[in-house]
């Protein structure tokens, strides 16, 4: 993703995880994303710009709103009062996005297990 300059996956996590702050506080938990899906989001949209050929703009905020992270199908099916029975049935409704392990660094999340879902049809 580019603003007016490369953005890279720390300038990223920096800006989901700590920034988004309107008048002092959060405009989203800060831990909604772990360090895992924050690492899909990035590898998708990254090839999201590629795929259209066209840079989009870095917007935190709207990213946080389009996306949510869920450790289990079951949370997904008790979130959205849904009955998917596996991450496939769910892919032929919105795009899911499994996490992504980053081994070697550290204090960060290693979990493989949950996904990212796009709430709503991208708009970028």
């Amino acid at each position: 993703m580019r603003i007016e300059t490369y953005v890279t996956f720390t300038d990223f996590v920096a800006e989901m995880r700590l920034n988004n702050r309107r008048n002092g506080e959060s405009i989203f938990a800060k831990d909604k994303f772990s360090y895992g899906g924050l690492r899909a989001l990035f590898e998708f949209l990254e090839a999201y710009e590629d795929d259209i050929e066209e840079e989009i703009e870095f917007n935190a905020f709207e990213i946080a709103s389009l996306w949510t992270e869920y450790a289990n199908l079951e949370q997904y099916n008790d979130h959205n009062e849904s009955e998917f029975r596996t991450l496939e049935a769910l892919r032929e409704h919105t795009t899911v996005l499994e996490k992504v392990d980053d081994v070697g660094c550290d204090n960060h999340d290693y979990s493989r297990d949950g996904f990212v879902v796009l709430n709503k049809p991208l708009s970028y």
